[in-house]
């Protein structure tokens, strides 16, 4: 492979990226509108690129929560929110890590928690609505239409990358189009 091949690839993949940011985008409900600020694409290799979310509860909002309510069950711890996951001890700066990234999660202490529910930071609950998803990642939903929309998108990227490199000649003749 030569290098304006490798480029060609690399472009490909760029716009691959773009395709799947601006369909993810576009489903995420408005009331959402942080998680979309929040959305990374990130291009790993010339040919893996990744598009997630980092935001804690990123999940729920495309899964939809499956929690359970717990009330009137001791046994089950309750659920434990803080009112600004930039302050919860067991996450990265708000976020939870990516999975590839090696990165220590702290506990969060029995002290910190006592403190930080008296001070008004956390929410101490066994109840939670069963909330639908909106599934803005998933292929027949979100991202519907992204494989057939990034396959015209490569092979006309990959028609122009030929009629490129096979010079003006070659185009005047019409053969390829």
């Amino acid at each position: 492979m030569t290098v304006r091949d490798d480029k060609l690839v690399r472009r490909i993949m760029e716009r691959f990226t773009q395709l799947a940011y601006r369909r993810a985008f576009n489903a995420m409900p408005d009331r959402f509108g942080f998680l979309k600020q929040e959305l990374v694409i990130q291009i790993a290799s010339r040919n893996l690129g990744r598009l997630y979310l980092d935001s804690y509860f990123a999940v729920y909002v495309n899964d939809g929560s499956n929690l359970k309510s717990r009330e009137g069950d001791a046994s089950v711890p309750p659920y434990i929110w803080y009112k600004n996951p930039k302050l919860d001890p067991r996450l990265n700066n708000g976020k939870t890590p990516p999975r590839w990234a090696n990165y220590p999660i702290s506990k969060l202490t029995a002290q910190k928690l006592r403190a930080d529910f008296a001070a008004g930071k956390v929410i101490i609950t066994r109840k939670s609505a069963i909330r639908k998803g909106s599934h803005f990642f998933d292929n027949d939903k979100g991202m519907k239409g992204f494989r057939e929309e990034a396959g015209r998108e490569a092979a006309k990227m990959f028609s122009d990358h030929v009629k490129a490199e096979l010079g003006a000649d070659f185009r005047a003749r019409e053969v390829i189009g």
